[in-house]
Formats: C-alpha cells, structure tokens, sequence
C-alpha cells in the first residue's frame, strides 16, 4: 500500500501544476467557450490517471516523481521536486529529523508513509461510502415519480431538475414546474446527456475521493462542476433571442437550490453557481472566431506541455557520438582522448558521465550537460579530469560540478575487479564492474545529497577479498599485444569514421555552392 500510496502522491502533485496552469488560462479565456475550459479540465484529469507518461523537451512539469520510491529505504531521505534551491533546504530539514541512526529498529520514513498510506485510504473510503449513500438516499426519494415521455419523470419530492443514472440516465422534473420554465429546463438536462456529463461528473467525484488530501483538487472539482453547467447553458442558449434568454435566466432562478456540499450526483440544473450562470446568460454573446482559435491553440500547448515528463537526458550511445565525445575531450586534454565508457541516469538530470584514457595511457572522466541553448541538441563539456596511473582510483564530485547530487566515479585498469563499497558516514552504496576485459571501467555510485565529507571507497575482486592497488615494481602493461592491436584499430576506426565525416561535409558544402552559383553548370 505505501508504493501505491506514494505513486498517487507524486501523480497529484504533477497533476498540481496542470490544475494551477487550467486556473490560469480560465482567466484569460473568459470570453472563450466553457466546453474548452473542460477540455482542459480533461488534462488535469488525464494526469491524475495515468501512471505513465512520454518525454519531451517541451514539458512544464518540474519533476514526474517529486518523492523517490527510494525514499523508504535511503538512509537519508531526500525528495526531487525539480527545483534545487527548494530541496536543497527541504532535504536538509528531513536530514535532520527523520535520517536513521545506526540504533533505529525502524526508517522514520517508512512509520511516516506507513501511517500516511492507512490515512490516505481511509479517506478515500470514506468519499466513497458517503457517494454511495447519498446516491441511495437519492434514488430511494424519486421511487414514486412518474414517467411523462422519453425518459422525463415527474416527482414531488423532487425540487430541482436532475439527473440520475449512468448506464440509464433519467431526467427528474419537480410537479410544480410552470409551463415557461419547462422547455428550457429539459433543453439544459438534454444537452448533459449529449455531452454525456452523467459519466464525467461521477468519475470527477471518484479522482477527488482518490485524491481528497489534495487541496487543488477540490478546487479544480468545483470549477470543473461550474463550467460543465455553464458549457450546457452556451449549448442551449447560442441560437435563442433576448427574450429566451431572459426566460432561460428566470427559469434558473426558480430552480436554483442551495447546495453547501460537493457531491457526485446528480446532475443538477440549479446548484452550481446560480448568479454567475444567470449573469452569463444574459451577457452571451457568440464568440469571435480568433477566440475559439487562440482558445484552441491554448488547449494544444497546454496539451504537449503538461501531458508529457521532463525529459531524463536519454541518450542513444553510437560510435559516432563516441568520436564527437573524444572530440571535445581532446580539446580540454591537449591529447589524443578515447572514450571507453558513457554513463547517464534520470537522477542526475541534464548530465552526462564519459570514462576516457588519453595517448599517455593517463585515465579519466569527463562531465558534460544538455545543451540548453535555443535550437541545439545534444551535449557540451562541462569539464574533464585525468587522474593518475593507478590501476584503481576514484573521485567524488558535487556542487562545484553543476549536479543536485554527489556522485562518486570510480575508474579501474584492473580486470580482476568485481565490485566497488563506497561509505561515507552512516551510508554505504555498492557498484558492480559490467566493464569488458580489453579497456579502463567506470563505475559510477549516486548519494542522495551533496557531500561535504570524503567517501571511504573499497575495491573487491571475483572471490569478495578486498584488492588494494599494487606497488610501483609489481605494475604490468595493462594491454596484452593482442590488446594493445586492438586498442590501436579501435582507435583508427574512429579517426577513418572523423575523416569521412569530414569529407562528406566539405562534398556537401561544395554541391551547395554549386547550387547557389547562378553561372555555374549543373552537373
């Protein structure tokens, strides 16, 4: 229950930003049809459902998951709302409070979940039985109504028009309804059932039992209830004449009820928003058609906006990026650079990991960042670090590196590593070596926060004994002959593959010329 719980606390809170976005553009869309406003609450809607969502470079949505399914079993907490200032403080406040000491039976986090998840449930269970009940309660009240046509029915007990039903939706109409009133009333609860709103308002009502503890979405319940009312009123009212309109406002004066309690059902022609809805009758006027456009337009980049993720910095490796990394490295290490391993990762957002030796036979890493600029893809360097010659190293980087997390990398020549055992403090993260036994490994190990104290790294090999690097006498070549050959075709391969690039450009660039010079013949 706690990773459903948690998967429903982190949909909420992207859903948050969608809701706040619809709040938003209702304002500027006032003179825009209601029924586009829906649309949009659809969006809010389609977030709060679906678990998965695609990426794109486009998307507003800070972070897909806020709260990491981790986060039960870090030793130090830590959330990722996608704003850095903001978990830097909020993550330290956690540190503080909820980090596991070394005499805890339990995680502070997981009583703190566990508790949630049950408090969570209960609550929907509750939005849920109260639906029921008040739909029972409901349909128990309209048991001696009458059928006049259709599916029309005509109750005493009833003393406002509804809706009630899914599958088989009936209008319910009070005795007393004078004959002016009448028309309009059944054009309104017709244009719900065109619209099908006695299916989107119950299932409405079930996302916010789902999702009661969210404060946004109440609000976005109750607007959404507002425009689905006001969007029936346009769809009636669009081809009536002043005198309709007036008529139509009266009859929704006289049928309008108090209405102090959200509900799912039913379908009520005077609970949401009397006095705005008549105001806007009255006041209706056809919309221009470079509104309904920019309304259109609205609803469209909202769409791609916010129905997609932050993109994690996927990157597909190819021999051709591999040259265009070593490219950038050689330029920062003044020798000839090849790239031995790329490592990327969702957590460490927008940055990019490459392993590399240089012609001296030094090892290293390089860090590089998405390229943010306006009509650029890819990656630049951000900076690169040779270490020595040791068959075993490591180096941690943080915040002077540009990443919200420290990340550890550790760079072997040695091929009997198996695994790496990074601690610091209380924390110990493992590494397995998946290197191939003709280059350099890069193993890389995230912690959940910038570090300010030195990680203690230790090396095992295939039979779990610790390995320590060799003295300066016990040092072999690390390449075989057969090795050292295949290093060195590895290597030309990349240089024929950059010559031939280079060829096919300058080939590209004289046909351009060609092409643009109006004496020249074609060829």
């Amino acid at each position: 229950m706690e990773a459903l719980f948690l998967k429903v606390f982190n949909m909420g809170i992207a859903a948050g930003w969608v809701i706040l976005a619809v709040l938003l553009l209702r304002f500027f869309l006032r003179k825009a049809p209601r029924s586009l406003c829906c649309i949009l609450w659809a969006l809010a809607a389609a977030r709060l459902v679906c678990p998965i969502f695609l990426e794109s470079g486009f998307s507003l949505i800070p972070s897909a998951e806020a709260v990491p399914r981790e986060i039960l079993t870090m030793q130090e907490p830590a959330v990722e709302s996608g704003f850095s200032r903001l978990d830097n403080r909020i993550n330290m406040a956690i540190s503080d409070s909820m980090s596991s000491g070394a005499g805890d039976s339990a995680n502070p986090m997981q009583v703190i979940v566990w508790a949630a998840a049950r408090l969570w449930a209960a609550g929907a269970a509750a939005m849920l039985l109260y639906s029921v009940v008040t739909w029972c309660i409901l349909r128990r009240r309209v048991t001696a109504a009458l059928r006049t046509e259709e599916n029309i029915w005509i109750c005493d007990a009833v003393k406002s028009p509804f809706i009630l039903g899914i599958l088989s939706p009936h209008i319910y109409l009070p005795s007393d309804l004078a004959e002016p009133e009448l028309g309009c009333v059944v054009a309104h609860e017709k244009a719900h059932l065109k619209r099908h709103d006695h299916w989107w308002k119950p299932f409405g009502f079930l996302l916010l039992s789902l999702y009661w503890f969210h404060p946004l979405c109440w609000i976005a319940y109750i607007l959404f209830c507002q425009d689905m009312e006001l969007a029936c009123d346009e769809r009636v009212i669009r081809e009536m004449g002043d005198a309709e309109k007036k008529n139509y406002a009266e009859a929704l004066l006289a049928c309008s009820i108090p209405r102090h309690m959200v509900s799912a059902c039913p379908v009520a022609f005077g609970e949401a928003g009397v006095k705005k809805r008549i105001k806007s009758v009255l006041n209706y006027r056809k919309p221009a058609f470079w509104v309904m456009g920019m309304a259109a337009a609205a609803c469209a980049i909202a769409a791609i906006c916010f129905l997609t993720n932050p993109s994690g910095g996927k990157w597909e490796q190819s021999d051709a990026d591999k040259v265009e990394l070593r490219r950038m490295i050689q330029a920062v290490d003044k020798k000839v650079a090849y790239v031995f391993a790329v490592y990327e990762n969702d957590r460490v957002p927008g940055k990019l990991l490459a392993g590399f030796t240089n012609s001296s036979g030094q090892i290293g890493y390089a860090v590089f960042e998405q390229n943010s600029t306006k009509g650029e893809a890819g990656y630049r360097l951000k900076g690169c670090r040779p270490l020595g010659e040791e068959l075993l190293e490591n180096d941690t980087l943080g915040l002077y590196w540009g990443f919200d997390r420290s990340v550890t990398v550790v760079l072997s020549r040695n091929q009997n590593l198996a695994y790496v055992e990074a601690k610091v403090g209380e924390e110990t993260l493992q590494a397995e070596n998946a290197g191939n036994l003709y280059a350099p490994s890069m193993l890389v190990l995230e912690w959940p926060r910038l570090l300010k104290e030195d990680v203690e790294v230790h090396y095992y090999n295939q039979q779990n004994e610790e390995m320590h690097n060799p003295e300066p006498e016990e040092l072999m070549p690390f390449w075989e002959e057969a090795e050292e050959q295949t290093y060195e075709d590895d290597m030309m391969m990349l240089m024929m593959m950059e010559e031939e690039r280079r060829r096919e450009e300058e080939q590209r660039r004289e046909e351009e010329m060609e092409l643009q010079d109006p004496a020249g013949e074609q060829k």
